[in-house]
């Protein structure tokens, strides 16, 4: 509502404040004895955001653009998949994130005051440098059913040689310290892990 103060002349500090809006200052200098109108506009309390990446890699060099402006990321930024937050103005906003020459996501950011917003641009594929998410279940079960093979073979060697220890050694006049059959078991059990998990991958369908 309009409201009427007397002040003496001279220069004077206004300060306008409101819920949910940003605080403005307004400089005047006040002449002779006649009224001077002093009409304010406040803008709304800015809100903050994030954006994130997904897959949850580095944002590395990631273009980051909102509303069409690029935001400027620091180096520590660059080495995590989030932002840092930022200060918006309240409302709707758009976010588009580009990695590499034909990478682009975007994604809805609403910014609301008093809260931190995050928008995920959600890239295809999975993190760079793990061969084994770009193999089909077939392949990896190969890969598992080798190394059941490989660990059955070692619990072998490891057992063979323990009872031919044994003969050259027999007890109870020598006495063995020996971790072959320690590692002979657990080979075994390796082996059995793997071949178990190779029998799933070979009779589940690939997706």
């Amino acid at each position: 509502l309009p409201a009427v103060v007397q002040l003496p002349r001279g220069s004077h500090l206004f300060v306008f404040s409101a819920p949910e809006r940003a605080d403005l200052r307004v400089e005047k200098v006040l002449k002779g004895s006649l009224e001077m109108p002093l009409v304010v506009s406040l803008a709304p309390q800015p809100g903050r955001y994030r954006v994130a990446i997904d897959p949850a890699e580095s944002l590395g060099d990631t273009k980051i653009m909102v509303d069409g402006r690029t935001i400027v990321l620091s180096p520590e930024e660059r080495r995590v998949p989030v932002t840092e937050p930022r200060d918006l103005e309240p409302g709707p906003h758009k976010v588009t994130c580009i990695r590499g020459f034909d990478e682009r996501a975007d994604a809805s950011l609403v910014v609301r005051t008093g809260e931190v917003s995050v928008a995920t641009c959600y890239f295809d594929g999975g993190p760079a440098g793990s061969p084994l998410l770009d193999m089909n279940r077939k392949t990896v079960g190969w890969i598992s059913a080798g190394g059941a093979a490989a660990a059955l073979f070692g619990a072998i060697g490891y057992y063979v040689s323990y009872e031919k220890d044994l003969e050259l050694y027999p007890p109870p006049r020598y006495k063995i310290d020996s971790t072959k059959p320690v590692a002979s078991g657990l080979l075994a059990a390796t082996s059995a892990g793997l071949g178990g998990l190779a029998y799933w991958l070979f009779t589940s369908d690939d997706d």
